[in-house]
């Protein structure tokens, strides 16, 4: 469950992060040349935007179509920290000192990483 987060998702077919950045340009100025054309393709976008509900949607239907290894093996996944990359891909932590990384074909890899200071968390 999402509790607390920061700025609206870009929508979808926007170009990525470098077409997001010129979408945004282009919404916020109305004297853009695409200004009318995309406010008229994805209707008013307000880019601080946050709806924790929301992403807790998104969230639990790429849940539904990945499942993380923990699960897989009957333990309660407990992925926090979860960031997108520039590929695309997802990376995710795990109290147990693993880092993991979901890619866009849907393939999940987990890593571990320990320092002096972690402490094993679980069986």
């Amino acid at each position: 469950m999402c509790l607390e987060g920061e700025r609206a998702c870009p929508p979808e077919d926007c170009g990525g992060p470098w077409g997001y950045a010129d979408y945004l340009a282009a919404i916020a100025d109305p004297n853009h040349e695409q200004h009318v054309a995309l406010l008229a393709w994805r209707g008013p976008f307000d880019p601080e935007a946050f709806d924790a509900k929301k992403a807790t949607k998104e969230m639990r239907k790429a849940c539904g179509r990945f499942r993380l290894p923990t699960l897989l093996k009957g333990k309660c996944s407990m992925a926090t920290f979860i960031t997108a990359a520039p590929d695309g891909t997802l990376w995710f932590t795990e109290p147990n000192g693993k880092v993991g990384r979901l890619t866009t074909d849907g393939y999940v890899r987990e890593y571990v990483f320990s320092n002096p200071y972690s402490e094993h968390v679980g069986n």
